[in-house]
């Protein structure tokens, strides 16, 4: 079987009304964020922040609603990588098509219409799927009728499966994408942090996952003070984290390392949470399900060149309504170089918030 290139437009494709009529949060229902900064950290850093978090404002503002494109008789792999029957990639890509992919390309099954997920499944990164990611199927996934199957490296983790159930309004379909797959149409939406501003295309989907999590919850949440653990990640480790964690109990909140829970008791647990302190990592992510107005103190090593990597935690909590401390301790951009807190100056802030 071979796809047609020259198949006729079809103005009835959900993708293009879902990018149709919406405008960006204005202003952002979250408060300025508040930076403290150790004694060390050099004041070019702090400033370097300061900027950035600034800039955001006037990035939402001016940015377009996330758009719709349908490409037409492509194939896609396991990597995210979309190339055309010349063997020409067709959006750029950090690495060069695989010979793999190269070779799979006379035998790679067809399929009509799927959902691309931009591979954003591929590269196992929490962030990257739940605020980029997710949100650009959206439109599939809020669907009434079974939604189109989507487009799914083999290799994804399970927080994918776990989200997709999670988020679809009917049951949702699959296809595993290994070396090569031939598509007719491929159904692209344009995605990153910025496009969450756009809240009325995710609002739906967002809230569904909530409800579900929240109702599948055995039993509720001990505490609604909540510390998210990184003890279980060999990036950016914290020195001193179990002393902080001690401290953090004895004030009432429950330390959560979120990777060992099933992803529906994570944001169980967030949306109880009135107050969340947390290292800078992924687990941040689940700022998206807090309950507006949650307090978030957010701590990490500042260093120069690392900025706006940093600052996406901040962006969510703008978006989604939270009150964001950033707590700035000296660091330098090695990812496994340990680093420490300073404990007294952070517990005071935190017990003033």
């Amino acid at each position: 079987m071979t796809p047609d290139s020259t198949l006729p437009p079809r103005p009835d494709l959900p993708l293009v009304a879902a990018t149709v009529g919406f405008m960006p949060l204005s202003p952002l229902p979250g408060p300025p964020t508040r930076l403290i900064s150790a004694p060390d950290v050099p004041p070019e850093v702090t400033t370097a922040f300061q900027q950035l978090l600034r800039r955001f404002d006037r990035f939402v503002h001016n940015s377009a609603a996330p758009t719709g494109t349908v490409l037409e008789d492509v194939f896609i792999n396991r990597h995210g990588q979309i190339w055309d029957a010349e063997g020409k990639l067709v959006r750029r890509s950090p690495i060069p098509l695989t010979p793999e992919s190269l070779r799979a390309m006379a035998a790679a099954p067809v399929v009509d219409d799927l959902a691309y997920a931009r591979g954003g499944e591929a590269n196992r990164n929490f962030f990257h799927w739940i605020a980029e990611t997710l949100p650009s199927l959206s439109w599939c996934l809020d669907a009434e009728q079974p939604p189109m199957p989507i487009a799914m490296s083999m290799d994804a983790p399970r927080f994918v499966l776990e989200s997709l159930a999670l988020a679809s309004r009917p049951a949702f379909s699959v296809v595993p994408v290994g070396d090569a797959i031939r598509v007719r149409r491929l159904h692209v939406m344009s995605i990153g942090v910025w496009s969450l501003a756009f809240r009325n295309m995710h609002a739906a989907m967002f809230d569904r996952m909530v409800q579900r999590s929240c109702d599948a919850a055995a039993d509720p949440p001990p505490s609604d003070k909540l510390y998210i653990s990184r003890d279980d990640s060999p990036r950016r480790p914290m020195g001193n984290e179990a002393v902080l964690e001690k401290s953090l109990e004895s004030r009432g909140f429950q330390s959560v390392a979120m990777a060992r829970l099933p992803l529906a008791r994570q944001i169980a647990l967030v949306r109880a949470a009135r107050h969340i302190v947390a290292p800078h990592g992924a687990g941040l992510t689940h700022l998206i399900f807090a309950a507006p107005g949650c307090h978030v103190t957010e701590i990490f090593p500042a260093a120069i060149g690392m900025q706006p990597a940093r600052i996406a935690m901040t962006r969510l909590s703008r978006i989604f309504g939270h009150h964001h401390t950033v707590w700035l301790e000296s660091g330098d951009q090695e990812e496994r170089r340990r680093w420490n807190v300073r404990i007294a100056p952070l517990l005071r802030s935190i017990d003033a918030d």
